[in-house]
Parts: C-alpha cells; structure tokens; sequence
C-alpha cells in the first residue's frame, strides 16, 4: 500500500468534511499533482463519503421534523390537558345544576304535602270547635235552667227568712227576760264566791298544816324502816355478820360518824382491795388514816376505822393474792390488832399463820406504819411508794404497793408478798384483806 496517498487522501476527506460542514462549494477542485497520483486510491472512499454525507443530510432532516413533531405534541397534549380540564368543569357544574333541580323538586313536592296537611289540621280544628260550641250551647242552656231553679229557691228561702226573722223578735224578749234573771244569779254568786274563798284560804292553811304532817310522817316511816331493815337483814351495827346478803353496809362504832364497809355473806368485811390500778396508792399519812378510793372497787378503808375495829374485839384476818397467770393464793391470821393514831398506827398483832401464800406478816409485827411523807426513820429512810408497816427494809410484803398490770416491776416496787412470790421483779396483780369478828350474832 502506498501510505503517502492514504495520508493525503485521509487530509482531503478531512478538509472535505469540515468544508460540508463550513458549507463550501463541493465542485472545487484541488489542484495539487498528488491527488492525481492518488486519486484512484481515493475514489472508492470519495463515493463513500459522499454517500454517507447524503445519509446525515437525510437524517438531519428527519431530525429537525422530529424535533417539529415533538413540539406540535407537546402543544396539543397542553391543549388536551386544559380541554379536559374544562370538560371537568363543565360536568361538575351540569352535575350541580341537576341537584339543585333536583332538590328544588324535593322542596316543591314537601311543600304541597305540608299544605295539605295543615289543610287537613285547619279542618280537624274547626270540627272541634263546632263540637265545643255546641257543648258549650247546651252547657249554657243547663246553666240557664239552673239558674232559674236557683232563683225559685231563693225566693222560697225569701220567705221562710222573713217567717224567722218575726220568730227571732219573739225570742229576743225571751232573751231578755232570761238576762234579767241572770243578772240576779251572778250577783247571788259573787256572794257565795266570797265564800268560797275564805273557804279556800282555810283549806290552804289546812293542806299546809297536812304537808309537813306527812313530811313528819314520811321522816318516821324511813327511820322506822331504816331501823326494820337493819332488825331483817340481821345487820349489827359495829360489824358485818353472816347470812347477810353480800353488799355495802352502814357500820356504826362508838365515838365514831357513820360510815359505810363492804360485807360478804360469810360476815367478813373487806377493808383493802387492788385488781386493776385504777386508784392511785401513792398518798399521804392523812389519807390512809381516813381511807380512800371506790368500796365496789380499789380501796383501802382507812387506818383509823381499823384501831376502832380492832381495839375492843378480837378479830381475824383472811388475805387473798393473785397473780398475772391467774394463779391463787391465801393467808389467814387469827388475831389482828393495830395501835391509835398516837403510836402511828402500830402493828400490834396478827397472831397464828395458816393458809398457802406463806407467812410475810409476823414479821412485820412491831412495825409503825409508813407513807411517803411519814417513812418510818428507825427501820428504813426510804419506803416503797404505797403505805405499808416495812420493818428494816426487808420488803418481805407490800400489799400497797404500785401497780403494774402486766406483773413486771422494777425491784422493791410493785406489790409484794415474798414468801409465795420470790422474784423481786415479780408484782401481785390482785390483793384483797378482810377481816370478821371472832365472834359474832345477830340482833
């Protein structure tokens, strides 16, 4: 192959495209002594390249009427997109318009039903009413009648009132006749009523004179009956005595006021009791001396009533115990004494022990009895809270103690009787003394 002429004829097609496409004249010959040499090396490409410069002619045309086609849809798609659009609009608007029509026909056929009925109402309501206007036409024709039949009796009671009303002057002169002889009667019993009142007066003094008669009377008959139930019910008057019902008697002692003491039926009279806390033991030497607390519940009857007592008689003493496990217990002593106020209140005697609870008492005997502001100085400075005869401090019983419901205590402080319960810290939660006369009788 010659490649100088393929070069130079590869530079001539070049510059043939670019003058196609500068639009140059096609017929323009170069003149150069090569192409001669090559121009038959060149004419198979030359008719090729003009053929393919034909083709992209063609195609160029097609293009730019492709182009134009493509514009004219787009237009046309615009213009069909807005017509239907309207088209849209269009049909809502006929589909508004058949509505309202329709609707419109609706309210013309509701209207002429609704004439119709209130048609039909107007007629129902002038019937009842010709009814009621005839009901009240025959009404009227009663009422006339009624009232004419009302007219007849009036004037029938017209005359019968004038027949009265002569009946009636008759009786007025009756009348006054009749006030005259009152009048005379009311002056008769003003006079007898002046009577009476001096009667009245001296029935008043008479029913004063009879109140304090009965007063007397009614004072009589409560000694007199004071004085049988005392005879009935076999109640001495410096004791209890046996066979009495068990109660809160009066006890009478000799230079002593009355005063009152709980009795069992056995004769025994309880004159100390604890069982629940509910009285305070913690008190003066006066207090003791005089007694204290509920006779029907905590109490302690007083040191004084207990010389008195005991002083003259011989007399037992029973003391019951118990603990906070409801166990029992019991001392009996057969000859219990105190000493008068001037010797404070000495233990003179308790006499012989029996019983279960153990003896916690005779020694004791000897002892004044100390409270809290009266200790007793030669045996101890210092006592437990109640009233008690303490003897050298033992504590061997304290009967008067403080109270300690659950039966716990602090030591030496609680109610104690050592001999049946050891423990220190152990308090009683029941105690009650009594005592009877050795000897005794009813009236």
């Amino acid at each position: 192959m010659n490649y100088g002429c393929l070069t130079i004829s590869l530079s001539i097609l070049a510059l043939a495209v670019l003058s196609h496409g500068a639009n140059l004249p096609s017929n323009k010959i170069v003149e150069n002594k090569s192409l001669e040499h090559c121009f038959p090396v060149l004419k198979p490409i030359l008719k090729h390249f003009i053929e393919l410069t034909a083709a992209v002619d063609t195609t160029n045309e097609l293009n730019k009427k492709i182009n134009s086609l493509s514009g004219t849809i787009k237009d046309l798609e615009s213009k069909l997109a807005i017509a239907e659009v309207q088209l849209k609009s269009k049909n809502e608007a006929i589909n508004a318009k058949n509505d309202l029509i329709k609707m419109q026909s609706q309210l013309a056929a509701a209207s002429s039903k609704d004439q119709d009925i209130l048609i039909k109402l107007k007629d129902e309501q002038i019937a009842d009413s010709k009814a009621n206007i005839n009901d009240l036409k025959k009404q009227l024709l009663s009422a006339e009648d009624q009232v004419k039949n009302v007219e007849d009796v009036l004037k029938v009671k017209s005359r019968e009132a004038e027949d009265k009303t002569k009946e009636l002057e008759r009786k007025d002169d009756i009348i006054k006749l009749k006030d005259y002889e009152i009048s005379h009667l009311i002056e008769a019993m003003k006079n007898k009523s002046d009577e009476t009142n001096e009667l009245r007066t001296q029935l008043s003094a008479t029913d004063t004179e009879i109140g304090a008669l009965n007063f007397q009377m009614k004072s009589n008959f409560e000694k007199m009956t004071d004085k049988e139930f005392q005879l009935l019910t076999c109640i001495a008057t410096d004791s209890c005595l046996a066979g009495c019902p068990s109660d809160i008697y009066k006890i009478k002692l000799p230079e002593m006021d009355l005063f009152e003491a709980p009795c069992n039926s056995s004769g025994w009279m309880t004159i100390q009791r604890r069982k629940d806390g509910s009285v305070e033991f913690d008190l003066d030497f006066k207090e003791y001396k005089d007694g204290f607390g509920d006779l029907a519940g905590e109490f302690f009857l007083g040191l004084e009533k207990l010389h008195r007592l005991t002083k003259d008689r011989p007399h037992e003493l029973f003391i019951k115990l118990g603990l906070a496990d409801e166990s029992t217990s019991y001392a009996h002593y057969d000859s219990f004494e105190i000493a008068g106020e001037e010797d404070n209140y000495l233990l003179v005697s308790v006499g012989d022990y029996s019983g279960t609870a153990g003896d916690a008492l005779s020694e004791l005997v000897g002892s004044v009895f100390s409270s809290v502001d009266r200790p007793n100085p030669k045996d101890c400075v210092t006592t437990n809270t109640g009233g008690w005869w303490y003897s050298k401090c033992s504590y061997i019983s304290a009967l008067n103690g403080k109270y300690h419901e659950d039966g716990k205590c602090p030591e030496f402080t609680g109610i104690r009787w050592i001999t049946w319960e050891e423990d220190n810290q152990a308090s009683l939660t029941f105690t009650e003394m009594l005592i009877r006369p050795k000897s005794q009788s009813c009236l």
